[in-house]
């Protein structure tokens, strides 16, 4: 998907949170095609499936997307409240430094996109979690949180992280003591 979709401008991810964030947890998963083929003529046997990739276009206009269907951002909204499609890909970034915000509307029960773009996820422990951090006033506690609803997520594959995106920082030579997050 990073090659193929994104013309290689992204790169392959495991955790949720990406890492420019502070709170990245670095979680390695593994690439094995010949695992996912034999799952998948476990379940499919020698047929195949088609599946609809719905992409936002305003997403879309960032990337060199290919292969997909590009909708515009009211029908890819409708499309995600009424359910009528495989997957979706979405690229969207933590609105702040800290991630309680962007785990509690994606994944708390009642968080506003889990419920308004009918994800319809639940996972008691991350609810728990979820609501603990923010009474966590010690970052490297709060922390620990973050981590554990992170290896939850990967555990649980409630959402399946796909890339991670390349920035490229560029900066005059006249500026010194520059370093930049890598």
């Amino acid at each position: 998907i990073c090659s193929v979709i994104y013309g290689g401008l992204l790169q392959p991810a495991y955790s949720f949170l990406s890492t420019q964030s502070t709170f990245h947890l670095d979680i390695q998963g593994t690439y094995d095609m010949e695992k996912a083929k034999s799952l998948a003529k476990e379940v499919l046997g020698d047929k195949t499936a088609d599946m609809t990739m719905i992409i936002r276009s305003s997403t879309a206009s960032d990337y060199n997307c290919k292969a997909v269907e590009i909708v515009d951002s009211s029908l890819y909204k409708e499309r995600q409240q009424e359910g009528t499609y495989d997957m979706t890909l979405t690229v969207f970034g933590i609105n702040n430094a800290d991630p309680t915000s962007t785990f509690k509307q994606y994944f708390a029960s009642e968080g506003n996109s889990n419920t308004t773009l009918n994800y319809n996820y639940y996972n008691e422990k991350i609810d728990e979690l979820v609501a603990k951090a923010p009474t966590i006033a010690d970052v490297s506690e709060r922390s620990k949180i973050y981590d554990e609803i992170q290896q939850e997520l990967f555990d649980d594959s409630a959402c399946v992280p796909i890339c991670y995106q390349i920035n490229v920082n560029i900066h005059n030579k006249a500026i010194t003591h520059y370093a930049g997050k890598t």
